[in-house]
């Protein structure tokens, strides 16, 4: 209990000892869980970074999300102001969308782009180069086409790594993550 862990029943304790499997949600348990925009690629030329990080806050402006705060939080830091947008319409685990004057905002996942016809060959490079480093990924786009990326990381707790090296050795053999990426 001091350590914030409270087991309900000394049969599962009793249980665990038999356990070989440990399944870990990444945010706030492997990681801090405050993520923050490490990386803004615009691949429009009409429009700039700021531009990208101004019309995805819109659309993640009422969202609680983790990444939807890091991109709110970046363009506050940047004294960048949020355009005037409609409602946002929420698209459960891919993405959400709203209107910024006449053009509509996607703001998503991979999957999300794919439903819409969204053609995502101008990021393939930096989209390797972000996964390579652990980035969670951002997709901005609107009616005529992607308009860029946002790299997000959330840095890994202090000693994760050794802990992940103390459950192998005390027997754990498959150690899962589960991520919304």
């Amino acid at each position: 209990a001091r350590n914030g862990i409270l087991v309900k029943g000394s049969n599962y304790l009793e249980l665990l000892s038999e356990a070989d499997t440990l399944i870990f949600d990444k945010t706030g348990t492997m990681t801090e869980g405050r993520p923050q925009v490490t990386c803004v690629v615009a691949v429009q030329e009409r429009t700039s970074n700021e531009e990208l990080l101004r019309l995805a806050a819109a659309a993640e402006e009422s969202s609680t999300h983790p990444l939807a705060v890091a991109v709110l939080e970046k363009v506050r830091r940047a004294g960048l102001t949020i355009p005037a947008h409609a409602n946002t319409h929420v698209h459960t685990a891919r993405g959400v969308d709203t209107m910024v004057g006449e053009r509509k905002i996607r703001v998503g996942s991979r999957r999300f782009m794919r439903e819409h016809q969204i053609d995502l060959a101008a990021v393939e490079e930096p989209i390797h180069r972000l996964a390579r480093t652990g980035e969670s990924i951002i997709y901005v786009a609107d009616d005529d086409g992607l308009l860029g990326i946002i790299g997000v990381q959330d840095s890994l707790r202090e000693n994760m790594k050794k802990t992940i090296n103390r459950l192998r050795h005390i027997g754990m053999d498959d150690i899962i993550l589960l991520t919304g990426d």
